[in-house]
């Protein structure tokens, strides 16, 4: 899942968004949901279309 963000976003700017996250949330307890809306909020910005619910449904892992 990882891997493909900075495909979609590309390389260089999933580094910003990623470096943002973390600065945000440097010392601080951080959620997977905190991540995801890091890149929701990016995706709103920079990908027009991107379907942030579909995608993380395509990478769910079923725990049972």
């Amino acid at each position: 899942m990882l891997a493909n963000l900075p495909k979609r976003f590309g390389h260089e700017r999933f580094l910003r968004i990623v470096g943002r996250y973390v600065t945000r949330h440097h010392l601080d307890i951080a959620r997977t949901e905190d991540f995801k809306a890091a890149i929701e909020t990016a995706a709103e910005r920079h990908l027009p279309g991107f379907d942030a619910s579909a995608y993380w449904d395509r990478w769910r892992v079923d725990s049972s």
